[in-house]
């Protein structure tokens, strides 16, 4: 396992050495398979510390995001800023790939990872990932139980109304 490590972070290095390299050129030696389904090169991107302005204001002028439904152009899209005191996550997925409920669900695992990193730093990967089965257990059984309280509610309801016209 170490020598997959190392091999990672020589890879990693070389990369950073050669972080100048005009994309373009990265293409062409590549020479990536073409698919107009996908990206050549990712399909998910993780980009982090990029500034995410929510509101610009000028003399007379005044300008602010708005949220746009264009289709991704990668499969994932994450991108992480942080800005003190305050850090946000946004993304844009493929919703081919995709529902609201799986982003929902990968988002609420995001946070627990980082909450759990940034509380214990020494945990091992093994230990993240065992709490991150288990926050989404837990959660996956808050769902189960609300789910079904909404569906007896409802049942109850139309019970009352059923008999009501009787």
């Amino acid at each position: 396992m170490e020598g997959v490590s190392g091999s990672f972070v020589s890879s990693a290095l070389g990369a950073y050495a050669h972080q100048d390299t005009p994309f373009d050129k990265v293409v062409e030696e590549l020479r990536p398979e073409r698919d107009l389904g996908h990206n050549p090169l990712v399909q998910i991107l993780f980009v982090q510390n990029i500034t995410m302005h929510t509101q610009v204001q000028m003399p007379r002028l005044q300008m602010s995001n708005v949220p746009l439904q264009l289709p991704s152009k990668f499969d994932l899209l994450v991108l992480f800023a942080e800005s003190a005191p305050h850090a946000s996550v946004k993304g844009v997925y493929s919703c081919d790939l995709f529902d609201v409920a799986t982003i929902e669900r990968m988002a609420f695992l995001y946070q627990i990872a980082i909450e759990k990193i940034t509380a214990e730093g020494d945990m091992r990967l093994s230990e993240i990932i065992h709490s991150l089965a288990e926050a989404d257990q837990r959660q996956r059984a808050t769902e189960n139980r609300q789910f079904q309280e909404i569906s007896l509610q409802r049942l109850n309801q139309i019970k009352q109304r059923a008999a009501t016209r009787i």
